[in-house]
């Protein structure tokens, strides 16, 4: 039997990263120790080996980097070809079983969830996005209130090409990995009406100190985080005895909103509610 094409975050831990990269990995090992974690699923590596192999993408990428005889040099060309294979990626259509594959858990995702066209995030979650060696953390997509079919394998695509944005090309080239980058899959996970949200650092991200835990938090999605919105709320907690050591409460006037009602996700200015 051939590797799968789609695995439950309920299936999977940290020994699945090959399949299904860092990030969705660890949803999975967090979801296996208790941890209450949004329903998903993972579209794993062997599909995107699949598209990339059966509609030429690979074989394309691979002929145009050819001409590039001494490797990508400069900014200049890392955008030409960022613009260049992206293309390569998006215009190919999904194979119809791949398609199938990831409209069905799809469907059964808003069935257990008991919504029609039930919004979710698409995340990138590439092999190579926080290894020991490397790290691709924000080069790559992600697509937030994604919903219905359609939409879901459009953005599964997109997160597939993301593998050349400029900055992920230029990384490479950096640190002398493969143009032709690693493998990707992507994270299908149940969107969550958020009234605060933030990130968890489990090592300091400055200093590297293993005995702490950094938290940071705004208003709305932690997407205002990511993308460097806002300055957040700081948090630094021992490890040990889960003792808080240092607080750090922002001036927090814009957050990232879902709208249901005319499905979008808005960046809002906004008064904090109170100050704590």
């Amino acid at each position: 039997m051939g590797a799968r094409l789609i695995l439950w975050f309920d299936e999977i831990d940290r020994n699945f990263v090959p399949n299904v990269g860092g990030k969705s990995a660890n949803l999975g090992e967090m979801m296996r120790i208790g941890v209450p974690v949004p329903e998903g699923f993972a579209i794993t590596t062997e599909a995107y080996e699949k598209f990339m192999g059966e509609t030429g993408a690979a074989d394309e990428i691979d002929k145009y980097l050819s001409k590039f005889k001494e490797g990508l040099k400069n900014v200049s060309q890392y955008q030409e070809a960022s613009q260049a294979i992206r293309h390569i990626i998006e215009a190919k259509e999904i194979p119809r079983y791949i398609g199938d594959a990831i409209s069905s858990c799809y469907q059964m995702l808003c069935e257990k969830c008991g919504k029609k066209n039930m919004p979710v995030a698409v995340r990138s979650s590439g092999v190579a996005e926080d290894s020991a060696s490397s790290s691709f953390a924000g080069q790559f997509e992600s697509f937030l209130n994604v919903a219905g079919k359609r939409d879901l394998l459009d953005k599964t695509r997109l997160c597939w090409s993301s593998q050349f944005t400029t900055q992920a090309i230029s990384y490479r080239v950096k640190h002398e990995l493969p143009s032709t980058g690693a493998s990707m899959s992507v994270a299908v996970q149940r969107m969550t009406r958020a009234r605060s949200a933030g990130v968890g650092f489990t090592s300091h991200p400055i200093t590297g100190d293993t005995s702490k835990i950094v938290l940071e938090g705004n208003w709305g999605l932690g997407e205002s985080i990511v993308q460097g919105v806002v300055v957040p709320d700081k948090f630094i907690v021992d490890k040990e005895t889960l003792t808080l050591l240092d607080k750090k409460v922002s001036t927090k006037e814009k957050l990232i909103q879902w709208l249901p009602v005319i499905g979008l996700i808005k960046a809002c200015m906004k008064k904090p509610a109170r100050k704590r």
